[in-house]
C-alpha cells in the first residue's frame, strides 16, 4: 500500500487557507510553502503549477461537498430531497467549499443560486 503523501496534504490546507484569507491571485507558491511548513520544491514535487494546486483544493472540497449532499438525500423521507439538499447546504458552505467560492467574490443567495450567476 502506498504511503500518503503529507506534504501534499499539508500544501492543500495551507491553499485553502490561504484562498480564504487572501484569495487565489494573492496567494503565491511562497505563500503555501511556507503556511505548510515544506520547501517551495515540495510544492512543486506535488503539482506542476499554483492553478494545479488550487484545482486541487477545489477538486477536494466539490467531493466532499457532493459526500455530504450524498449522505443528507440518503437520509431524507421519500418526497423531501429538495428540503434536504437546502438543509445540507449550509453545512457544505460552511466548510470547504465555501472558502473556495469566497475567494471568487461569488455569495450564495438563499433559493436564488449564487449572485455572481445573474450578473
Amino acid at each position: 500500500m502506498p504511503r500518503p503523501n503529507r506534504s501534499r496534504e499539508k500544501v492543500l490546507d495551507a491553499a485553502a487557507a490561504l484562498a480564504a484569507e487572501r484569495g487565489v491571485t494573492a496567494t503565491t507558491v511562497d505563500d503555501i510553502a511556507q503556511r505548510a511548513g515544506v520547501a517551495k520544491g515540495s510544492v512543486y514535487y506535488s503539482f506542476p503549477s499554483k492553478d494545479a494546486v488550487f484545482e486541487a483544493v477545489l477538486a477536494d472540497a466539490v467531493e466532499r461537498t457532493g459526500t455530504r449532499l450524498g449522505e443528507a438525500l440518503a437520509a431524507a423521507p421519500a418526497g423531501s430531497a429538495l428540503r434536504a439538499i437546502d438543509r445540507g447546504c449550509p453545512v457544505c458552505w460552511a466548510g470547504e467549499l465555501a472558502s473556495g467560492v469566497a475567494s471568487t467574490g461569488l455569495t450564495r443567495d438563499r433559493g436564488k443560486g449564487f449572485a455572481g450567476d445573474r450578473d
